[in-house]
């Protein structure tokens, strides 16, 4: 964020994009998360800025708001052993993240972009869901059950084409690897909790100057 604050102050050029999306997340690290659950799609949201560095290079920051999620497949049953009827149970992980990513550009009246690099992120909350036939929907929150911060890499590919100067549009995917365990209790067999987010983003984008 210091790039983006120094590159305004001094009044060089730059791109500041406005975007949204969803991320379909699948999570890894141990043999029950695999078996137990499947990926279920989340929110995005995004603010970032672009500097360009030399002709063909590029920085990327900002800030995004992410809701990495699961469903829960196999039967649930109640306290008595008796299966609940179309049941759902599913999870939601809301995330901040900031990343930092070195984008390659091939420039022309369509823009091609290759990106990658680390990016930070930070739980805000983590909250169960079920439903079932009969039953209002319950949420449980678990959100001390897990780290505040995770550490990843992420790869991006995209076009950004031009509608008005000084707006532009962005179609980007991107997928993102977290590294770090997140889960705080003991995982089944010394196993871990990692994320792996894959995301389609589409941006109104700005030219700064």
């Amino acid at each position: 964020m210091l790039l983006v604050a120094g590159s305004l102050a001094r009044g060089q050029s730059g791109f500041i994009s406005f975007g949204s999306g969803a991320g379909r997340t699948m999570f890894r690290g141990n043999e029950i998360v695999g078996l137990y659950n499947e990926p279920r799609y989340g929110f995005l949201a995004a603010v970032h800025y672009d500097r360009p560095m030399k002709r063909f290079i590029s920085l990327r920051t900002g800030i995004e708001f992410q809701q990495k999620a699961l469903n829960a497949k196999g039967p649930v049953y109640n306290n008595n052993g008796e299966e609940f009827e179309n049941a759902r149970v599913y999870a939601h992980y809301n995330f901040l993240l900031i990343p930092l990513l070195v984008q390659l550009e091939k420039r022309g009246k369509v823009v091609w972009h290759l990106a990658a690099g680390p990016y930070a992120g930070y739980l805000l909350s983590q909250r169960n869901y079920f439903s079932a036939e009969g039953y209002y929907q319950t949420a449980e929150d678990n959100t001390e059950n897990f780290r505040e911060f995770e550490l990843g890499i992420e790869a991006a590919a995209g076009i950004r084409f031009r509608a008005r100067k000084p707006v532009s549009y962005r179609v980007e995917i991107s997928d993102q690897l977290g590294l770090t365990n997140i889960s705080k209790v003991p995982v089944f067999n010394d196993g871990m909790i990692k994320t792996n987010s894959t995301r389609l983003t589409l941006s109104v984008v700005y030219r700064w100057r």
